[in-house]
């Protein structure tokens, strides 16, 4: 057989084989045509969609740009709305306003703005009595503040002897056993007093002076630096207790100022403000407590209050006018 190799042979025709033109209307050409369109509806929804995601992008991007603008506004206005309203309400009078407006123009300080740095000031003072579930332990009885008339009190006994009021009497009985697992055996020699008691002792005090050759004008005005005037005593109110040590008190027939040269003092000054008690008539304020120094004599002030007084170092009149009445005439106005 003959190969046909595409070449004309002699009585043979030229023969090429020609491709026909496709079928635009077979199966295949009108699937590819569908295909086609599809593609195109789908990048058109496409395109569509992300044209909608950059408009919506654009327009959050305004808003985040415009928001801090629009909240800086509110802010100014409400500052501006606070100022003027605390102006109106705390307005002083008229030939002070001018120099104090003045100032705090000048400083970039409102006014309440000052009040709000002054009250931060006073939070902040370490000293300042914080618990006030204690306030009632601040009660300060001195000859210019006789105790109250109907002032009641519940006693707690310290021992078999002697009684103070209740939560004291707690706390000075963990005192003295914390003293004694230290070798410190300290002891009460002198607790609370009722009213006629003490009256008892201020009038036997008298007569003993006069006996020695006093007037009694000298004996009472003596007695008075010594023993607190009947209504003026804090062992009335159940919160003072005069302490020693028991070898110490046998070999002493009164109280006395050596009593600071012991290990028992020393315990004391150290350790009694821990069980709410502070040395009530320090040596250094004898001229504001109008009390000759007795480093015998504590005051129950309250836990939290007695390491506040321990260490700002004042004497309980000196507290109470600074944080007590000054809180309460503050209040008043």
């Amino acid at each position: 057989m003959r190969e046909n190799t595409g070449r004309p042979g002699n009585g043979q025709s030229d023969y090429r084989q020609t491709e026909l033109p496709p079928n635009r209307h077979s199966p295949e050409a009108v699937a590819r045509r569908r295909r086609r369109q599809r593609w195109k509806r789908i990048r058109f929804v496409l395109f569509i969609l992300l044209l909608i995601l950059a408009i919506v992008l654009a327009v959050r991007c305004t808003s985040r740009i415009e928001e801090p603008e629009e909240s800086s506004l509110s802010s100014m206005e409400e500052s501006s709305e606070s100022s003027l309203s605390s102006g109106i309400t705390s307005r002083p009078a008229p030939d002070e306003s001018l120099p104090e407006s003045t100032e705090n123009e000048e400083s970039g300080v409102s006014g309440g703005d000052v009040s709000d740095e002054s009250s931060e000031e006073e939070s902040s003072d370490p000293y300042a009595p914080t618990d006030a579930s204690e306030d009632w332990a601040l009660m300060l009885v001195n000859a210019d503040n006789p105790m109250p008339e109907d002032y009641t009190i519940e006693l707690g006994n310290i021992n078999e002897r002697f009684r103070m009021e209740k939560r004291a009497a707690e706390q000075m009985i963990k005192m003295i056993e914390a003293a004694e697992a230290d070798g410190i055996g300290l002891y009460v020699t002198s607790a609370y007093r009722s009213v006629d008691y003490q009256q008892q002792l201020f009038d036997t005090n008298i007569q003993n002076l006069m006996a020695q050759g006093m007037t009694r004008e000298e004996a009472e005005a003596e007695t008075a630096r010594n023993i607190a005037v009947p209504g003026t005593s804090e062992h009335s109110i159940g919160l003072a207790a005069d302490i020693v040590t028991s070898d110490w008190f046998y070999y002493h027939t009164d109280l006395t100022e050596d009593f600071e040269d012991t290990a028992a003092f020393d315990w004391l000054s150290e350790h009694a403000q821990e069980y709410g008690f502070i040395l009530r008539y320090p040596k250094d304020k004898q001229d504001i407590s109008k009390i000759t120094y007795e480093p015998w004599h504590y005051r129950y002030v309250g836990l939290s209050n007695a390491e506040k007084i321990k260490a700002s170092g004042l004497c309980l009149e000196e507290y109470v006018e600074k944080y007590v009445k000054g809180e309460e005439e503050s209040l008043a106005e």
